[in-house]
């Protein structure tokens, strides 16, 4: 359970990055 909750940590994490990134690139841009 430990290695999977983790493993999901990060894949939400990098989701909610990657969208932050396109919000921040269109405001720039």
């Amino acid at each position: 359970l430990g290695s999977d909750y983790k493993g999901e940590i990060k894949k939400a994490m990098l989701r909610q990055v990657m969208y932050w990134a396109k919000k921040l690139k269109k405001k720039t841009v």
